[in-house]
């Protein structure tokens, strides 16, 4: 992985997990060199799936779904609002 854009930052040689707020981002390489996130959180002592692998999960405290272009959004259940 030489570099990586999520929204307005850039990382580069990227080997930890990187951690925005309360929710944790996995970022792999697959094997067509495409990145592949996982992020999750975790709630009174349980992890939290959101998107696996950059498929949406089924999850208690947000909204997932994906694009046919591949575009994944974010939202609160309730207020419908993106998370930012």
């Amino acid at each position: 992985m030489d570099e990586l854009n999520i929204g307005s930052n850039k990382f580069e040689d990227v080997t930890i997990p990187i951690v925005f707020e309360d929710r944790y981002f996995l970022i792999e390489s697959d094997d067509t060199e495409e990145h592949c996130f996982t992020v999750f959180t975790v709630r009174e002592n349980e992890t939290i799936i959101e998107i696996k692998r950059n498929e949406p999960q089924d999850n208690p405290i947000s909204n997932v779904t994906k694009t046919a272009a591949g575009i994944i959004t974010v939202s609160d259940p309730d207020s419908g609002e993106f998370f930012v």
